[in-house]
């Protein structure tokens, strides 16, 4: 495949503290004109957001009420919430029959409330596709880890060819089996952030097909929200 670098080298990228997640409109900006060298704010790209949450817990016998040898683990969660009063929420589309108010969320029964949302997710940015079909490319950006068993995937949408990809070093997950009771197996996963550099051999309007879907190779990993995928215009200069 292709090499990814910048051209020219700059030694300032990547910026060694840039926000963990972007304002949409700067995202939007991004996705439409990856080359712009107009400056900006750190603070007009984005914040920190929910914070990570990692708790360390040991399984507990139930019969001695004691701690079980060798069954140390580890969960990783976020906070939703910042300095003074700023609070955070997720938005989710679920075909679960949920009760507004109050409820519990997760293994360790977080407790969260519900709230019925009648917005949607963010559309494809206006021109996007215009300009994919113009230039017969583009870049695929994973907004959640992706389960990519090959590390980059082993077929593509028909109409797209895997021309370069900037994989991050891998991540492990693992997870919670509440069918079987028992701990999923661990996989290896491309992170948040992956890119990849396609073009598009066919018709490139089919490119709002992957706007914001699930994209990979393993079904359920799709299922569970792994791989969900934006869009963005593969520019070189």
């Amino acid at each position: 495949m292709m090499p990814v670098a910048l051209t020219p080298f700059e030694a300032a990228k990547p910026h060694q503290n840039s926000p963990s997640w972007w304002f949409w409109d700067a995202f939007e900006r991004w996705l439409l004109d990856p080359c712009s060298s107009d400056a900006i704010d750190l603070a007009d790209l984005g914040d920190d957001g929910p914070l990570e949450d990692r708790r360390f817990h040991v399984a507990i016998d139930a019969g001695r009420q004691t701690a079980m040898d060798t069954a140390l683990f580890e969960t990783r969660g976020r906070v939703y919430s910042g300095p003074g009063t700023r609070r955070l929420a997720i938005a989710v589309a679920t075909e679960a029959a949920l009760t507004e108010g109050g409820s519990f969320l997760g293994a360790e029964r977080r407790l969260v409330r519900w709230t019925r949302f009648e917005g949607g997710l963010p559309a494809i940015p206006p021109g996007l596709s215009a300009d994919v079909a113009r230039e017969r490319r583009c870049r695929i950006v994973f907004l959640t880890p992706a389960y990519l068993p090959d590390g980059v995937p082993a077929q593509l949408p028909e109409g797209f060819e895997l021309k370069a990809a900037c994989v991050p070093r891998h991540q492990t997950v693992s997870g919670w089996d509440f069918e079987h009771r028992r701990p999923k197996p661990t996989r290896r996963v491309v992170p948040a952030g992956t890119v990849l550099f396609v073009t598009c051999l066919g018709d490139a309007a089919r490119i709002a097909d992957l706007w914001l879907q699930p994209f990979g190779t393993d079904e359920e990993s799709m299922r569970d929200g792994f791989g969900v995928a934006a869009v963005g215009r593969w520019r070189t200069t």
